[in-house]
């Protein structure tokens, strides 16, 4: 046996009481420490044999550690993927939204533009700026179909692009 003392790196006021709860109590102590000079991390169970008499046992947990630590980096990356998946799909969603109420507003330029047009057939000026506001929806129009559809190209593209980073893991 070991005296408390011989285990310097790990005296500190947690661990004293840890060993004073199982010299007074009997009951067994687990504890994880990070022991800086051999860069390891270990978790130590200290187990009563009655009196002042205890033993501590030291299981090197480094590996688990590192494991722990990579899990939690991974789960935090996909959390910032699924975020910024919810911010795409809400951009994407308001884009729609407007692009569905800009396309009816245009729908109702056109019509009443279109009608206009055919109650003055015989003003040739006026006929002029009509064709121009129709000429001008009409482009409005084509815009919101670029701004619908852009979000299915850029689906497609992500899709591709997973799909190529899944064949370069897979071959390696």
């Amino acid at each position: 046996g070991r005296l408390v003392s011989q285990f310097d790196p790990f005296l500190d006021s947690e661990m004293l009481e840890a060993c004073d709860r199982v010299v007074s109590t009997g009951e067994t102590v687990r504890l994880e420490r990070y022991m800086e000079e051999p860069g390891r991390f270990f978790s130590i169970e200290l187990l009563s044999y009655g009196g002042d008499l205890f033993a501590g046992l030291f299981h090197d947990i480094s590996g688990r550690k590192q494991v722990e630590d990579e899990l939690r980096r991974a789960r935090d990356e996909l959390e910032d993927k699924l975020h910024q998946s919810r911010k795409r799909e809400a951009r994407r969603t308001l884009a729609g939204g407007i692009a569905h109420d800009f396309n009816d507003i245009l729908a109702s330029i056109l019509g009443f533009t279109e009608m206009a047009l055919e109650d003055f057939p015989d003003r040739p000026d006026v006929g002029r700026y009509l064709r121009n506001v129709i000429k001008s929806a009409m482009r409005g129009r084509d815009l919101v179909r670029q701004i619908l559809t852009a979000p299915e190209k850029e689906e497609k593209a992500s899709s591709i692009a997973a799909t190529k980073s899944l064949d370069f893991f897979t071959l390696v």
